[in-house]
């Protein structure tokens, strides 16, 4: 769980610093910034996709140790979500 909350923070902070650091002559920036506001409902819904089939999964497995990480990334996900019911 601390690795994938150190990646997700991670991506986070790299796009951030792209947001802050954009030159307008500098093109790799650019086309990030253009791709994720062209593409931002794609990533949502490949994120939703992944959670669906994951929750999937885990319903599959005896155990119940994938059910409490998938439902610290649930929470997570709630957490930075703007819904807040």
């Amino acid at each position: 769980m601390k690795r994938l909350a150190f990646l997700v923070l991670s991506m986070l902070f790299c796009l951030v610093s792209v947001v802050l650091a954009q030159d307008p002559n500098d093109v790799i920036s650019n086309d990030v910034l253009t791709w994720l506001t062209l593409h931002w409902t794609d990533v949502l819904s490949i994120i939703a996709y992944i959670i669906a089939a994951a929750s999937i999964v885990v319903k599959l497995t005896p155990t119940q140790r994938d059910d409490v990480i998938l439902g610290r990334i649930i929470e997570f996900l709630k957490v930075l979500s703007l819904n807040k019911k």
